[in-house]
């Protein structure tokens, strides 16, 4: 990745250039011949701009340019024509403003100019690969049906606020103020788990077996005394 950017960087420079070397070492003074330093300072996080649900991974990778030639007047020279060049660019973007004094004392140089540029860079998200299926998927059809009943205490008062559940499919519901509950699906002919019904602290169970064929709504009969 980083390596892609410096090429771009540096074919850039040679199409600007003519005659001057190109180094990605720290800047140093005294080079036997006039040499463009480019120094990677800075890996920075840049937004993805693609609407895929899986964009690329994107940074910026930022460097510093500035220029050593045989004379001043060459340097200028070269500097001029470089970051002319480089405002010119659409490739990467550019920023003028003074290097930090610490920077050049980090490379033990006295202060040169120079300036900064940030070139984008993409990579592609490794994606897990998807396993080919290798047989046909088998379709089952299963048969629903909806079950409605009515919760009553003693005397035939309806039960509200009764919990009406079936465990093995994840589903509850309350009985209203007239004591009445529906599934609007339940698979047809299920043969295991059961109805299981609390009300006032106690609880009653039954068989989903025990329902198969049942049009009618179901009664379920608690003995207790409406509070």
């Amino acid at each position: 990745m980083i390596v892609t950017a410096n090429q771009r960087l540096e074919t850039w420079i040679r199409t600007v250039l003519v005659g001057p070397a190109v180094s990605f070492a720290p800047p140093r003074d005294h080079p036997d011949e006039g040499t463009i330093w480019v120094h990677l300072l800075d890996l920075l996080p840049s937004p993805a701009t693609s609407p895929s649900p899986h964009p690329p991974l994107c940074l910026s990778v930022r460097y510093l340019l500035t220029v050593w030639g045989q004379s001043p007047a060459v340097e200028h020279q070269l500097l001029g024509d470089l970051v002319v060049a480089a405002l010119q660019c659409t490739d990467f973007d550019v920023e003028l403003g003074p290097i930090e004094a610490t920077l050049w004392q980090a490379f033990g140089l006295p202060p040169r100019p120079g300036f900064t540029v940030r070139l984008r860079v993409e990579v592609e998200r490794r994606t897990p690969a998807t396993p080919r299926i290798r047989e046909l998927a088998k379709v089952r059809e299963i048969a629903v049906t909806a079950l409605s009943g009515r919760v009553l205490g003693t005397g035939a008062i309806p039960l509200s606020g009764a919990e009406v559940a079936v465990p093995a499919l994840r589903l509850a519901t309350r009985t209203d103020h007239g004591g009445w509950f529906r599934f609007a699906s339940l698979p047809t002919g299920l043969a295991s788990g059961s109805l299981r019904v609390r009300a006032r602290g106690l609880e009653r169970t039954v068989p989903l077996a025990s329902l198969s064929g049942h049009a009618a709504p179901l009664v379920i009969h608690f003995d207790i005394e409406e509070g």
